[in-house]
């Protein structure tokens, strides 16, 4: 049972679990698939955790394990990630003052950064710096980890702003550089006209050269954990790439289909005949996911890229797939086992492409795609493959 103090205090971002269980149990604790948050699945999860056998440990304890699952919780944010917190109750069901002081921490972390927290994104770019949270469950290890202002982890809000977190807090007055935001990196759609630093009210002095972003920090940096700075306009945030990008032969061409979280964006379409390009556009402005390429001639194999618009900026490419306009065939293809999606082929001239899901090969339980043709005597098959970039979830393709 939940204590009303505990319900005050955590905020909707983190998934609370408070559970009476053994140290190992804890320890072991992970959840079972990623967790859900409103419309998006979020690709990684990290668990901050407070055994019951903490309980009575010191207050430097207490804060470096705080300061860590902070870091856990940036580090899993910026890969569109989540975490769970999980706390043990005492046999009387109550929390200890440690994790309490954890809690309370995180809340008043929260209350002053969660602008790039709720609802946020992840950005072109992972962050800044060479130091990483060693992994494994949270402990001295991750507690005991030292950032540097080098060190910052970048989300996209739900404002559209972008958020620079420094993994550390800066001296009053330090200098900070940004590689990843200068205006010639083409990270950002447009210059940065506005920078603030989340809980305090100075006006920050910083500029945007052809290779960084600087910021000279305030005479007064009165923070414990980490700071974020907000970054903007809005419009310097380029939409989101298009994922789950597919193509597949039909009668009418090569249909293709991909996965946007935007809602107001505008897609188009590229075409090369060979995967490193160059890209011609035949498609823009369009309002849904799915194309088909009418113009797809048989006996070549296409690859494909789209690019999301929102407003006047533009995402870059999305991962290239190949496609290739069926021709008629003595070839055949099955699905072996359970696999997660039907698989298929399109063959013209010498020309193949398997698309195929499925868990394993080697095993009593195949999960797999397969392609084949019937031979009249003896023969072979002798095939060049070319293992794609891009699936589809649960699926590997080649061509």
């Amino acid at each position: 049972m939940l204590t009303g103090q505990a319900l005050q205090i955590v905020n909707q971002r983190f998934e609370l679990r408070c559970i009476p269980a053994k140290r190992s149990e804890i320890e072991n604790l992970r959840p079972a698939r990623p967790v859900r948050f409103s419309r998006r699945e979020f690709k990684a999860t990290s668990v901050m955790s407070r055994p019951s056998h903490l309980a009575g440990s010191s207050p430097r304890q207490d804060a470096n394990e705080t300061f860590a699952g902070e870091f856990n919780h940036l580090t899993a944010l910026e890969c569109d990630g989540a975490t769970a917190v999980n706390i043990a109750l005492r046999p009387d069901g109550s929390l200890d003052p440690g994790s309490v002081t954890q809690l309370q921490a995180v809340g008043n972390w929260m209350n002053i950064n969660s602008a790039g927290i709720y609802g946020s994104r992840a950005w072109v770019k992972y962050g800044e710096g060479t130091n990483v949270l060693p992994t494994g469950a949270l402990g001295s290890a991750q507690a005991n980890k030292t950032f540097t202002t080098s060190d910052f982890r970048y989300t996209v809000g739900a404002d559209g702003f972008l958020y620079a977190y420094c993994m550390t807090v800066p001296a009053a007055g330090a200098q900070l550089t940004l590689p990843s935001l200068g205006t010639s990196d083409n990270n950002l759609a447009a210059p940065i006209t506005s920078v603030q630093l989340l809980g305090s009210n100075a006006t920050l002095t910083w500029s945007q050269t052809a290779t960084d972003l600087n910021i000279t920090c305030p005479a007064s940096m009165p923070f414990q954990t980490s700071v974020c700075f907000k970054i903007g306009p809005a419009s310097i945030v380029r939409p989101p790439t298009p994922t789950d990008v597919y193509a597949h032969s039909t009668t009418n061409g090569v249909a293709l289909q991909w996965s946007s979280q935007l809602i107001s964006a505008t897609f188009a379409v590229k075409r090369a005949t060979d995967p490193a390009g160059p890209f011609t556009s035949i498609a823009s402005g369009l309002a849904g996911q799915t194309y088909t390429d009418t113009t797809a001639q048989a006996g070549n194999i296409y690859y494909y890229v789209v690019t999301a618009t929102q407003g006047s900026a533009a995402s870059p490419d999305s991962m290239v797939v190949p496609g290739i306009l069926a021709g008629s065939s003595s070839w055949q293809g099955q699905d072996v086992g359970a696999v997660g999606k039907n698989g298929e082929f399109a063959k013209s001239g010498n020309r193949i492409v398997i698309s195929g899901s499925g868990a394993d090969i080697w095993g009593t339980a195949d999960e797999f795609y397969y392609a084949f043709r019937k031979l009249n005597g003896n023969g072979s098959i002798t095939a060049r493959i070319r293992p794609s970039k891009t699936r589809r979830p649960g699926q590997r393709r080649a061509s």
